[in-house]
Order: C-alpha cells, then sequence, then structure tokens
C-alpha cells in the first residue's frame, strides 16, 4: 500500500493561512455590496490584501517548476553553506537561516557563475561534504533565473519536491 508524504513547511502554511483570510475577505467586501456597510468594506479589504503575499509565492514557485521541467541542468561545484544572520552580524547567538553557494565555469565564456539555493531552516553542511555536484537548473537566456535542486536533502529539511 502507497503511503502519501503530507508534509506542510512553515512557507506552505503560511500561504495556507494568508489564503484563508484572502477567501473571507472576498466574502466580507460581498456583504458591503450586499449591506452597504463601511465596516464590511474596511476589514475586507484588510483581509483580501493577503493576496499581496500569496501571488508572489506562487509565480515564485510556478518559475521554479517551469525551470525544472524546461530549464537547462548544469552541475555545479559545492562552495560552502552560508549562515545568512552569521553573514550579516557577528554578534553571535542563534544562527540560521542558511543558504548553499555552488559555482559553475562556463568554458565557452570563461566566466564563473555562483548560484545562491533557496532558504534553508537547518545547517545542510554535514550531508553536502564530498558531494561531486549539485544540479542547477537555469534559462540559457538569463543565468540569474535557476533552480538549485537540493531534493536529495534528508525529509527533514523541508526541500520542496517538484514533479
Amino acid at each position: 500500500m502507497k503511503q502519501l508524504d503530507i508534509r506542510f513547511d512553515f512557507i506552505q502554511g503560511l500561504l495556507i493561512f494568508a489564503a484563508i483570510f484572502a477567501f473571507v475577505g472576498l466574502g466580507l467586501i460581498s456583504a458591503f455590496v450586499m449591506n452597504g456597510d463601511g465596516l464590511y468594506l474596511y476589514v475586507g479589504t484588510l483581509f483580501s490584501m493577503t493576496w499581496l503575499f500569496i501571488i508572489p509565492a506562487m509565480y515564485h514557485r510556478w518559475r521554479q517548476l517551469r525551470l525544472y521541467r524546461r530549464g537547462s541542468m548544469i552541475v555545479t561545484k559545492y562552495e560552502r553553506v552560508i549562515d545568512a544572520k552569521k553573514a550579516i552580524s557577528d554578534q553571535g547567538g542563534r544562527s540560521g537561516p542558511y543558504y548553499v553557494k555552488t559555482s559553475w565555469h562556463d568554458h565557452r565564456t570563461n566566466t564563473i557563475y555562483t548560484f545562491k539555493s533557496e532558504i534553508l531552516l537547518k545547517n545542510p553542511e554535514r550531508y553536502l561534504q564530498g558531494i561531486a555536484g549539485i544540479d542547477v537548473y537555469i534559462d540559457p537566456k538569463n543565468f540569474n533565473r535557476n533552480y538549485m535542486d537540493l531534493q536529495f536533502l534528508p525529509a527533514h529539511f523541508n526541500v520542496r519536491k517538484l514533479q
């Protein structure tokens, strides 16, 4: 029997929460249209503004999926893991979020490109030591549009599985 893997990461949970608020907001705005009470319009507009968070996140996810399916895959060299908090300030304290940094040498143009992963909440450094290469999917016309494939990391990293 096949078991479904239903795990939500923090971002997915936030998007679901925002979507619920957005739909409630649309309901309140429609109540304003029927009743004419300004409070419905005010609260409904505030709730509906959560779409401002949902639409960019959905676009980002769609762009990643498109790169994964149609982009050119290159194998990049693992450079290091960047601790974003320590990179911003050297005050010590808590660590995270983390990014994986890789590089790739384009022999055709003799250019070195660097790539940065999505945010990881846990340090993946011990899983990346000795790794031969990390796949990055790129738009050949614009290398700034890229997706680093870290789906090989263990499940507790909550890296989204693209299909």
